[in-house]
């Protein structure tokens, strides 16, 4: 899968879900939002992943799932039938591998920019 890092969330004054409207945000939110209706991990801050279908997603990087199966940091395994994760306590996400095609352009982009300023604070 395509592992998506998560920095934080975005700030929104609305609590408007992309899954039904559009979308003009940033590159890792819209790969999220082309993930609704598949099958996606979700890492925890406190190191537990949560495996299930993706069901809805709001601009501050909540999501709304079903049919999970939480692991714990021990290896213990449990299933749920519904979910609702708060964007920010999320460490990182995997995303379908569909989506590297997609968006290969964006991130080749992103990729580019951040050697660039790495490079840019080395000459300094």
């Amino acid at each position: 899968g395509v592992a998506v890092v998560v920095e934080g969330t975005m700030s929104t004054k609305t609590k408007r879900t992309f899954s039904k409207g559009p979308l003009k945000s940033s590159v890792p939110l819209r790969m999220l939002l082309d993930s609704v209706r598949s099958t996606i991990a979700v890492e925890m801050i406190t190191g537990e992943v949560y495996r299930g279908y993706l069901l809805e997603v709001q601009e501050n990087m909540n999501c709304r799932m079903n049919n999970i199966t939480i692991t714990y940091r021990d290896g213990r395994t449990r299933h749920l039938d519904h979910v609702f994760i708060r964007g920010s306590k999320i460490r990182f996400m995997v995303l379908p591998d569909h989506l590297m095609d997609k968006f290969k352009d964006h991130l080749k982009l992103i990729e580019d920019t951040a050697k660039a300023g790495k490079r840019q604070r080395m000459a300094v």
